[in-house]
């Protein structure tokens, strides 16, 4: 859990210093490009708001740990790790549209985060369940609780994420086009 922190650490330390130098980055732009700024400026938020997401699951767990507070439930892990696979093959999906530029099969993508969201709200409902039967504590629920809000919100910022990096190439693209049909026609 110590390398899961120090990587989250370093993310966050990356996603900080690139936001810290986006007045030099914007102020770099050539004329053509001023347009795709907004959409650079998006990402770097998206990404700032994943690498706090990504702090904020993995400090109470490894707080959880650390103090030896009780483990999960069983029920609890088997969710977690469904849980865990759901939004992994959902990265999976958006590395790829990213690596192949091809957002035809976004509506695809929002079917499958909706398919999460709805899983995390029945691991709430189930998670209120143990609460009335007494079957948890306080600090389990709240770690849990917890790591299904951050997770919510990961999924959500990944895809407007995307939706930012999909709009900033296809505006590339225009002006590639835009600046190739200027030099046929000069």
């Amino acid at each position: 859990m110590k390398k899961v922190i120090n990587e989250v650490n370093k993310l966050n330390q990356q996603t900080k210093q690139l936001k810290y130098n986006l007045y030099n980055t914007l102020k770099k732009l050539e004329e053509e490009y001023i347009e795709t700024g907004q959409y650079y400026v998006q990402i770097l938020d998206y990404l700032r708001e994943i690498a706090h997401c990504l702090k904020f699951i993995s400090d109470p767990i490894f707080e959880h740990l650390d103090n030896h507070h009780p483990p999960l439930l069983s029920e609890q892990v088997k969710d977690m790790e469904e849980l865990n696979e759901k939004v992994n093959s959902y990265f999976n999906y958006i590395l790829l549209m990213i690596k192949k530029q091809k957002y035809e099969n976004l509506d695809k993508l929002i079917l499958h985060q909706q398919a999460i969201l709805e899983f995390i709200t029945k691991m709430k409902k189930r998670q209120i369940k143990l609460i009335r039967s007494d079957s948890v504590g306080t600090r389990n629920t709240l770690m849990y609780l917890n790591l299904l809000s951050e997770s919510k919100n990961l999924v959500l910022y990944t895809l407007n994420m995307l939706k930012s990096h999909r709009d900033f190439s296809l505006s590339d693209e225009l002006i590639k086009k835009i600046k190739f049909h200027q030099n046929i026609v000069s």
